[in-house]
């Protein structure tokens, strides 16, 4: 059986993350298992932009923000920047524990801000004895794949990302309608990988759960890591009205490459 590591986004906990591919690991069936980590930081209102939907509420004993009846947590209380540095230390230990403690990991899938982590586990994985890694001396292997959902680069990022483009197949899936990741830091964040897949469908932030897309997904995760030659890569979902948005994105990194 396969293991993903699922890293949950800005404000979401692991049983929320849980919920929103709980389609996708259903239809997973005993194939692969996925291990949900809670961020280390509990949010404020303050840490939240919009904390006053209807969603969210404050306890009066804490003043902890909960949305939805859970936890709002987060890997760094800033949404983009990694400005907040301890914060984002003390995530990425909880990582390597998890890594040493529930290891080993054939993929990672993160959303959002968890993407933005999920790149550098990524990196960190591939390349344990760079300079400045925080995975020195561990005992886990390279990962076989990641995916990243509406990922993005960080430019405050001083955490390196390694010394060339990461070798790691990599799937990035993005909204043409997706207003808090700009096509510049999409295009950012993939200039980091070596041959980066990439699938874009008609929504804004958030996972697609169509069952188009619920079937791609199975697939490519079920086909990551496997060395039987017959095994055909996914089909790509992304519908025709985003082929033109697609298809600049690829132009684009082959004149970066």
């Amino acid at each position: 059986m396969k293991r993903v590591l699922a890293l949950h986004g800005h404000s979401q906990c692991a049983h929320s993350f849980r919920l929103k591919l709980s389609a996708i690991e259903d239809a997973c069936q005993d194939a692969i298992e996925f291990v949900y980590v809670d961020a280390p930081h509990l949010l404020m209102p303050v840490d939240v932009a919009g904390a006053g939907s209807s969603t969210a509420s404050t306890s009066t004993s804490s003043s902890l923000l909960t949305i939805n009846g859970q936890p709002a947590r987060a890997w760094w209380r800033f949404l983009w920047e990694m400005s907040d540095t301890d914060a984002a230390l003390e995530s990425f230990k909880v990582i390597r524990e998890v890594l040493e403690t529930q290891g080993p990991f054939d993929g990672i899938l993160g959303f959002s801000q968890g993407a933005a982590l999920a790149t550098m586990v990524t990196a960190h994985l591939e390349n344990p004895n760079m300079e400045g890694s925080l995975l020195q001396g561990i005992n886990h292997p390279p990962l076989q794949f990641t995916v990243l959902i509406s990922g993005f680069y960080a430019p405050w990022w001083t955490i390196p990302l390694g010394p060339h483009r990461l070798r790691t197949p990599s799937l990035h899936i993005f909204g043409i309608h997706d207003i808090m990741v700009s096509p510049e830091n999409m295009a950012r964040l993939l200039g980091h990988f070596d041959s980066p897949r990439v699938e874009i469908h008609q929504g804004g932030h958030f996972i697609p759960r169509t069952l188009t897309w619920r079937r791609f997904l199975v697939d490519y995760l079920s086909s990551r890591g496997t060395r039987k030659s017959h095994v055909a890569p996914a089909r790509s979902p992304t519908p025709p009205l985003c082929r033109e948005e697609l298809c600049s994105i690829q132009r684009r990194l082959e004149v970066s490459g």
